[in-house]
């Protein structure tokens, strides 16, 4: 007699069918997250090597950090030309070294000077910039055109390296919400030195400084004003947090609400009134060992919410 084979009921499929959904809800959480914790380490190491390619660049240049340009007139004429033009007009730092539409990116022979390609000599590798975290704009990252994830802390610009007293506190790179073409500078200097075709230290307004609403400026003439250091482009690469590249060369992620303005050399800031729907008018000065930055999600409607306006000198750190 032959023996009958036994096959499985549906319940008994049901069951095991449960039992992997039931797996699989637990590890894909968990698999997410260490694809994430890679791609923090991969930026962790990116940012390492950038901040090290600034240190060695400090010692063939006088010992200063890299140069960020100011719109000169002749750069200003060049508005139909890769590279020209300045948007803000004649003696505005330019933020971007590209603009991000037609060039090869940061690397383009016609753009002025800009931090990622002065110190590619020294890093000599174009991924080393790009952000693993983020999404790549304009064909950023593509053959032929590079990009960038990470910004540069323009108070540093043509700064001495010993400047600051605390360089394992004085942020040089921070990572940013995607991979542009250009090679960003958050936070810039704000005003520029007369006649100056590049950063001369600090840049020093020289005259009453009106905001975008054409509101002066809580400032006076010869102090050194930078601005938008806390906008919802930076330290969100992760978590609500990012890697950051300090100026003695070592490498840290921190949360968004740890790091502190005076991280980026302000001595003072202005941040938003949670009761205005502007920034930069003088309300609620705090010092920056206080100020630290925020969570934007709280203003999704507007993304530079917490921009903010500030004195930055890094030899009062």
């Amino acid at each position: 007699m032959k023996k009958k084979k036994r096959a499985f009921t549906l319940i008994e499929l049901l069951v095991v069918i449960a039992i992997i959904a039931i797996l699989a809800a637990i590890l894909f959480p968990v698999f997410a997250q260490a694809k994430l914790a890679a791609k923090k380490t991969n930026s962790l190491s990116n940012i390492k090597q950038l901040a090290l390619g600034g240190i060695m660049y400090t010692s063939d240049y006088d010992d200063l950090f890299m140069v960020t340009e100011v719109c000169t007139a002749a750069d200003e004429a060049e508005s139909g030309v890769v590279g020209g033009g300045c948007g803000n007009g004649v003696g505005w730092l330019d933020r971007y070294s590209d603009n991000g539409t037609t060039s090869q990116g940061w690397n383009d022979p016609r753009l002025r000077h800009n931090w990622a390609s002065e110190i590619y000599p020294y890093v000599k590798s174009y991924g080393l910039y790009m952000n693993p975290a983020d999404i790549n704009l304009d064909g950023a990252g593509q053959p032929g055109t590079e990009g960038s994830g990470y910004s540069f802390n323009d108070a540093l610009a043509f700064q001495s390296s010993t400047v600051s007293s605390k360089p394992a506190d004085l942020i040089m790179f921070q990572g940013e919400d995607a991979n542009y073409k250009e090679a960003d500078s958050y936070p810039d200097v704000y005003g520029y030195t007369s006649g100056s075709d590049n950063a001369q230290g600090l840049f020093q307004n020289t005259g009453p400084e009106l905001d975008e609403w054409n509101t002066p400026l809580p400032y006076g003439g010869g102090i050194s004003l930078c601005h938008d250091v806390d906008v919802s482009e930076l330290g969100d690469s992760f978590n609500g947090g990012d890697v950051y590249g300090f100026s003695d060369g070592h490498a840290k992620y921190f949360k968004r609400s740890a790091v502190s303005f005076e991280m980026f050399g302000w001595q003072s800031v202005f941040p938003t009134d949670p009761t205005e729907t502007n920034v930069g008018n003088g309300t609620n000065e705090v010092l920056a060992t206080q100020a630290h930055m925020h969570d934007y999600t709280a203003h999704p409607t507007d993304p530079d919410y917490w921009g903010t306006w500030g004195n930055c000198d890094l030899s009062q750190m």
